[in-house]
């Protein structure tokens, strides 16, 4: 990294650009639907060097800071910028037709094409634009080099055309490359008349009039179009004649003609719908064509599920929902916060989708409920979907200050005139209210991002102590970390202590900051997270510490998070609000001579000072007028809508799944398909033998016993012909068929079970009690062994066994050696394995090759005795055994006192470990007359 760095500072600095990084390779794809045959038909995607991306990515970041402090960018231009999207440009169109025709007016939009906008960037256009800002020095420099001398060549396959050089224009696939292309094409915006509005993402370039009288519409849309030819004539771009058209949306139904429009002296041409970033606008706004063509698109998406939904094999669900949500429900999410506004007969045509996905990843059978399907999959319905994807919208809107609608409001006659005309389809904000009204939102802020945020090359450093970081909390006492503590304050005993801490329970936040001689106590909205208490609680105490006279303060926080993100700042592309209040804060303080220090602090260990923030925290009542940050919104947001899915559901008493599955909650996961399959169809209580007839018209199965309509209720828990069954496998004939399933899933009564390890015998007055009963359990339950316990059962009886039957052999030679059944431990040497096995079982060539060779038993001189390789005393003398070749290894032998009963010797300084029964020899070990007699002392080298 330090050499990467020190190569890009030369580059900066040295004003040099490597030529290598000047190439691209070209490899041009093939446009859906187009002519192979025709160049035009295919697009070209260029590679260029990597490490020049990276050094882009930085000085973009720089460029893109310096452009939006400074405001450079027309407040229109969305494309490629912070908190904007597509969906700004979409929102500012329809906002514009939808008042048009509340007030029967007509609205003109042309949309222009600009042709090979990239490839026709004027250079010297960027450089002058970015000397006409201010930029001076290395940056535009480096932009010179970096656009200058570019070549590029073609791939196909393997093969490689000879370089070209690109005169003009931006490179592709460069990062830099868009920021300078929207830098140029910036002042498009500023040739439009103040009656003619225009947006613009990157080159999608819309322009907008709205009248009554369409003459005067015409003459204000044909001087804007002017303007514009104009500058692009100035600027290098040139507009597409074939491509850019106009459409005329109102609802009058009398007859009126399109306005003629002129462009390089040709009409523009005037079409009933135009796609236009991905959203197809009709002249009624009814946004049917789009919904069409969305269906079949995603129709065609849902092939791929098709192909993994097989009913007896195929995917799991999980990873089957993970998919349809990438390829079919990215599509109908796109864009539905402004197509949304169709009528419900429109909308519903997309219902289908929702319903045909979920049915192939849960498997369930084709007649199943809609609604059924949703708890099933824990998916819900696209409407509600929608909802909660506008408000999300809204509030990122709200918490964005520089966003064109921020402070969009509808003037009073638009309101009464909105109230005067009800079959009108309201514009984006009022729809939006109306939700926000349902869940009693109205009142709720968001709290906005800071106006300016750190450059790029002042990047804030903090840093926090932590004098616990070697102890880990369940395995440390608290006494221990008051001790550490009372240690750390005599080490920063000249710095004023401060302690925060906040509080979330089911319908209560709250903070709390305990100065020496004071505490502040405030309540936030129920919608804020416990990591915006703690973060909220720092801020208060920087902003009560900035009024002080003392310049040294320590901040203790019991929160790791709320600390670990004001250090990693730098690596994180969304902040959150609060925490850049806290960085600048603690700038400004740091540049008036504070002294501000931050440390953590276990919880709930007995630090007096946290104690007593946690419990101010907790009672805390004075409610403050806050604000919520966007991301603890968006999951406050979610669970009101769950909580509106529930209550629908609640509703739905007679549905099958109900008396199953009463709590809108996902499933436990199955790992094969047709299991998952299975349990889906019975839990729904539609099945091809229950249900088949709905789809061939056929009549409606009857029990033969009961003489009642057949359901999967009826099989499981009702008709006496299955009650062999169910003794069988639940225990009993009455069967509560919904308790059953929910047992099998272990969520019955919305229990969740959550399994946690605790040390035992360490005084938990639970568990000791656990144990106690346990030891003392005298009930016999009638139950069967699982198969893994009975072998290990069935291993340990045979070895039991075996024991008994050792046990008998007395006068066998191993078993004074090794009178357990135990295994040995195993020597890696085969030669003196073998040696000591034939010393351990008694049997060697020496002792017994005569009973292969049908000879005498060999006799001791000595002793006049048979030779055995365990006999007992001899008078062979130590000095005539040949020593090991191992140096380290010395053995001495004597003989124990008869008193003492044959057994294991200790071994000492072993490098590796034996149990008592393990014979005491190494690999080097030699005979002995007397094996138990040895004394093994192994001498390791330093």
């Amino acid at each position: 990294q330090a050499a990467l760095l020190n190569f890009y500072n030369r580059i900066w600095q040295e004003q040099y650009f490597p030529t290598q990084w000047q190439q691209a390779i070209i490899i041009p794809l093939l446009k859906p639907g187009k002519d192979p045959k025709n160049p035009s038909n295919y697009r070209p995607i260029a590679l260029t060097c990597c490490l020049c991306k990276l050094l882009e990515r930085m000085i973009n970041r720089r460029l893109m800071y310096y452009l939006e402090a400074n405001k450079s960018l027309h407040p229109s231009q969305s494309g490629f910028r912070k908190g904007r999207s597509t969906i700004d440009n979409l929102l500012a169109l329809e906002t514009d037709i939808r008042l048009a025709f509340l007030q029967r007016k007509h609205l003109v939009a042309i949309f222009f094409d600009i042709e090979k906008a990239y490839d026709r960037t004027w250079r010297y256009g960027i450089l002058k634009d970015l000397h006409d800002l201010g930029l001076r020095g290395n940056l535009p420099i480096f932009i010179k080099n970096f656009l200058q001398l570019r070549k590029f060549r073609v791939k196909v396959e393997s093969e490689f055309s000879d370089f070209f050089i690109q005169e003009e224009g931006v490179p592709q696939g460069s990062v830099l490359s868009v920021t300078l292309f929207i830098l140029k094409i910036n002042n498009i915006l500023k040739q439009l008349p103040t009656s003619v509005r225009g947006y613009l993402y990157v080159d999608d370039l819309y322009i907008s009039c709205t009248g009554t009288n369409m003459n005067l519409i015409q003459r204000q849309l044909q001087t804007a179009v002017n303007n514009i030819t104009q500058w692009c004539n100035s600027s290098g771009f040139t507009i597409s004649t074939s491509k850019t058209a106009g459409v005329h949306f109102c609802r009058k139904r009398n007859l009126h003609l399109d306005p003629e429009i002129k462009l390089y002296g040709e009409d523009i041409k005037f079409v009933n719908e135009i796609r236009f970033l991905g959203v197809i606008f009709d002249k009624k706004l009814s946004f049917l064509s789009h919904v069409k063509q969305l269906r079949k698109k995603c129709e065609s998406a849902l092939n791929i599920l098709k192909v993994l939904s097989t009913t007896a094999w195929g995917a799991d669900r999980v990873s089957m929902l993970k998919i349809y949500r990438a390829t079919v429900l990215s599509k109908l999410e796109y864009g539905c916060t402004i197509y949304g506004s169709a009528r419900k007969s429109v909308l519903q045509k997309l219902d289908p989708v929702h319903h045909i996905a979920l049915s192939l990843c849960s498997g369930a059978f084709r007649t199943s409920p809609v609604k059924s399907l949703y708890v099933d999959c824990y998916e819900p319905a696209l409407e509600l979907k929608r909802q909660m994807l506008s408000l999300h919208y809204y509030f990122r809107i709200q918490s964005n200050t520089n966003h064109p609608f921020h402070d969009f409001k509808l003037r009073p006659f638009l309101l009464r005139l909105q109230d005067a005309r009800k079959s009108f389809i309201p514009v984006f904000f009022t729809r939006v209210h109306d939700i926000l009204s349902d869940f009693n939102l109205l009142y709720l802020h968001v709290t906005p991002q800071p106006k300016t945020t750190f450059p790029p090359w002042l990047i804030p450093v903090v840093q926090f102590l932590n004098p616990f970081q070697t102890f880990i909390k369940s395995d440390t006492a608290d006494i221990i970390y008051q001790q550490i503590f009372i240690e750390h304050r005599q080490e920063y005993d000249d710095f004023i202590a401060i302690y925060t801490d906040g509080s979330k329970s089911a319908d209560h936040v709250s903070f709390a900051v305990v100065f020496p001689n004071t505490t502040f106590s405030v309540k936030l909205h129920s919608s804020c997270s416990v990591f915006t208490a703690e973060i909220a609680a720092v801020l208060l105490a920087l902003e009560k510490i900035s009024d002080c006279l003392e310049r040294k303060f320590i901040i203790y926080t019991d929160s790791l998070s709320v600390l670990e993100s004001l250090k990693s700042f730098y690596m994180h592309s969304h902040h959150h609000p609060l925490v850049l209040n806290v960085l600048h804060l603690l700038n400004k303080l740091a540049s008036r001579d504070f002294n501000i220090l931050l440390c953590w602090v276990p919880s709930h260990v007995g630090i007096v000072g946290n104690e007593k923030a946690d419990k101010a925290a907790k009672l805390a009542t004075a409610p403050t007028n806050s604000s919520t940050p966007l991301t603890d919104f968006k999951k406050y947001t979610k669970l009101l809508f769950y909580t509106k899915w529930q209550r629908q559901w609640d509703t739905e008493t007679d549905n099958k799944l109900h008396s199953v599955k009463p709590h809108v909650q996902p499933w436990p996961s199955l790992t094969t398909r047709k299991a998952d399959t299975l349990l889906t169809r019975l839990r729904v209580g539609h099945t091809r033998y229950t249900h088949r007839h709905l789809l061939f018209g056929e009549q409606t199965p009857m029990c033969s016993q009961c003489s009642c309509s057949m359901s999967v209720k009826h099989i499981l828990s009702e008709c006496p012909t299955f009650n062999s069954q169910r003794l069988k496998f639940f225990k009993t004939n009455s069967v509560d068929f919904g308790a059953a399933w929910s047992n099998l899933w272990l969520l019955r009564h919305k229990t969740k079970l959550k399994l946690k390890l605790k040390p035992s015998h360490v005084g938990i007055s639970g568990n000791e009690i656990a144990d106690i009963a346990a030891k003392n359990a005298s009930a016999v339950l009638d139950d069967s062994t699982p198969l893994q316990d009975f072998k290990r059962y069935i291993n340990l009886a045979l070895h039991s066994r075996w024991e008994n039957c050792w046990n008998s052999q007395s006068m066998n030679k191993l078993h004074s050696i090794k009178p357990v059944v135990t295994p040995w431990p195993i020597l890696t040497n085969r030669k003196a394995d073998t040696i000591v096995t034939r010393l351990r079982v008694g049997h060697t060539r020496y002792t017994h090759r005569h009973l292969l060779m049908g000879e005498q038993a060999p006799m001791c001189n000595q002793c006049n005795c048979i030779i055995l390789a365990n006999s007992g005393p001899c008078a062979i003398k130590p000095q005539s055994i040949n020593q090991p070749k191992n140096p380290d290894i010395s053995i001495s032998i004597s003989k124990p006192p008869d008193s003492i009963a044959r057994a294991s010797p200790p071994i000492a300084n072993l490098p590796f470990s034996f149990s008592s029964s393990v014979a005491p020899v190494s690999e080097e070990a030699l005979a002995s007359p007397d094996f138990t007699d040895f004394k093994l002392v192994i001498n390791e080298k330093s």
